[in-house]
């Protein structure tokens, strides 16, 4: 059997976490199996195990993927002026894009992650770190505001940001997985409660 260029194998890996990603946002990890995998992406079982040992070494490579993706959306706002501005962009962009295809699959798959975590202590120890790590670039901005004097030094912060991080979790999860959808003028509330929190006044 000939031997596969670095581009095509780059290019088979990418085709086999796609159909593994729809495979778990609609099965969830549990009744998931090697063989959907195997069915969705078009790959031989054996073709996939030279990419991935296991159904779980996939899942893993997706959760860490999705997590340098919002990772990338902070960094993308870097440039912003204000920490007002960096936060209308942040929050805009998520909650914008709510509806999409993509992005409601993304979350059918995070809420199945964050369920399989809850049984794994090794999941459980990465997943923080993740967070930890996201958590970082947020409080790079904070802080970065708080020595321009933009917002105040002696807030608490860190629970403001934890606040921030896990009410937009909670929308996500209500919009996305409920089906509850989120109207324009809830955007808009929850965005100046969130400026409320850190500048003491809205928009």
């Amino acid at each position: 059997m000939p031997k596969l260029s670095p581009k095509v194998m780059e290019e088979k890996k990418e085709s086999i976490l796609k159909a593994a990603f729809l495979v778990f946002s609609k099965k969830g990890y549990s009744a998931a199996s090697m063989n959907d995998i195997v069915l969705a992406s078009g790959v031989s079982k054996g073709g996939i195990y030279n990419y991935f040992e296991s159904k779980e070494a996939i899942f893993l490579e997706i959760a860490e993927r999705r997590f340098i993706k919002r990772g990338k959306l902070v960094k993308t706002l870097d440039d912003c002026e204000t920490l007002t501005a960096f936060m209308e962009g942040y929050i805009s962009e998520v909650l914008d894009s709510l509806n999409e295809p993509e992005s409601i699959m993304t979350a059918r798959f995070s809420y199945e992650f964050w369920s399989v975590v809850t049984r794994d202590e090794h999941l459980r120890e990465m997943a923080q770190k993740r967070y930890d790590d996201f958590f970082q670039l947020i409080d790079i901005r904070v802080q970065r505001a708080v020595l321009k004097g933009e917002i105040e030094a002696f807030k608490d912060y860190e629970s403001m940001g934890f606040v921030l991080i896990a009410t937009l979790e909670g929308l996500i999860f209500t919009n996305t997985i409920m089906g509850i959808r989120m109207t324009t003028a809830s955007k808009r509330l929850y965005l100046n409660l969130i400026l409320e929190m850190f500048f003491g006044k809205g928009i």
